[in-house]
């Protein structure tokens, strides 16, 4: 059937529908808001001097530093029972269970901006932090 705002264009018909595949869109990199219980707070600064989060937190359960992920960093931080958990710097996990300072928190509109820019070794399209700054998340146990 012809579209009623366009009667050049197709738009289904009784009982069916137009599919159009744009195979020139390509997920980019994206700074994931939540994953379960968790939710994001921001991306902040770090250092190896003086952690934002104290805690580091082993991967090898979820498939170790190349498999790492928003995802298998909170689930390691909730089998270990945290409440703050942090990725930094591609592949590494971070935890806590105090508050990171917001005198931490890195410039920017969005954790991207501020420096969280480098993509999750174990998913591409989402971010690990960046080189001394960790994307961090609260498991405030409900789901945003």
């Amino acid at each position: 059937m012809a579209c009623k705002g366009d009667a050049t264009q197709k738009c289904g018909a009784a009982d069916r529908l137009s599919v159009y595949v744009d195979s020139s869109w390509v997920q980019t990199l994206f700074a994931r808001p939540s994953y379960k219980s968790w939710n994001l707070m921001a991306c902040y600064s770090d250092s190896t001097g003086s952690r934002t989060l104290q805690n580091g937190v082993s991967l090898a359960a979820y498939g170790g530093a190349a498999n790492a992920s928003i995802a298998n960093c909170m689930s390691a931080c909730q089998t270990l029972g945290y409440v703050y958990c942090g990725a930094e710097y591609y592949q590494e996990c971070y935890a806590s269970n105090t508050a990171p300072a917001v005198s931490l928190v890195a410039a920017g509109q969005d954790p991207i901006s501020a420096g969280c820019s480098f993509a999750c070794k174990g998913n591409s399209t989402e971010v690990c932090g960046g080189a001394g700054k960790i994307i961090v998340y609260t498991n405030n146990g409900t789901t945003a």
